[in-house]
């Protein structure tokens, strides 16, 4: 009985922070270090986000790092490619109002792969793909140096928000999928259609 105990203990214990596929909901706290949008995770720029770990297949684990500053909201996406070379894209789903159920002005999209693309009030807009997007950063494919990695930065101004406030809401919905149009969600019920159905940021 002690022994399952100390077990419960150290399970609690090691799974603070970690979220899984069908929760729905990430509570941040501000974080004092901005990571580099570079591809590579180091666990000292990341060691105060909250994690989740999304499984795309049977064994193929990602997971998802998701933290804040003053300025920005910082994701990253982690084992993006696996050993038979399949590789994924990631997207970042965002809604500003979260009292609303569609795609509005107060809705954004965000996508990177071989280049970056943006769109407030619609998805799949592929006009808009740079390099070099004003208001957010993510590293691109192809993989470096043995990463396989992508990291966002997007500024609370490029989502028409000045600054985050203690309380402050935001839904949202990570987005993983592949060149057979497969996609993987968290949560996992969330669709890109309908932003009723995603998480939530709540900001401490």
């Amino acid at each position: 009985m002690k022994t399952c105990f100390l077990s419960l203990l150290l399970f609690i214990f090691l799974g603070q922070g970690t979220i899984y596929s069908q929760q729905n909901q990430l509570q941040l706290k501000s974080s004092a270090t901005a990571p580099l949008i570079d591809g590579i995770i180091d666990k000292d720029e990341w060691v105060d986000a909250q994690e989740i770990k999304l499984q795309r297949t049977a064994d193929w684990q990602v997971n998802i790092l998701v933290k804040y500053d003053s300025n920005n909201l910082y994701v990253a996406f982690q084992n993006l490619s696996n050993p038979q070379l399949a590789r994924l894209n990631s997207e970042i789903l965002i809604q500003t109002l979260v009292n609303e159920n569609n795609w509005d002005e107060n809705c954004f999209w965000f996508h990177s792969s071989y280049s970056n693309c943006y769109s407030q009030g619609n998805y799949y807009n592929w006009e808009h793909c740079s390099n070099d997007s004003p208001g957010w950063k993510a590293n691109t494919f192809p993989f470096t140096e043995g990463n396989n990695n992508m990291e966002f930065k997007i500024r609370f101004s490029k989502l028409q928000i000045d600054q985050p406030n203690p309380g402050m809401k935001l839904r949202v919905a990570f987005k993983l999928s592949s060149a057979d149009e497969s996609h993987t969600y968290w949560p996992h019920k969330a669709d890109i259609q309908y932003p009723a159905s995603w998480g939530e940021l709540v900001f401490k």
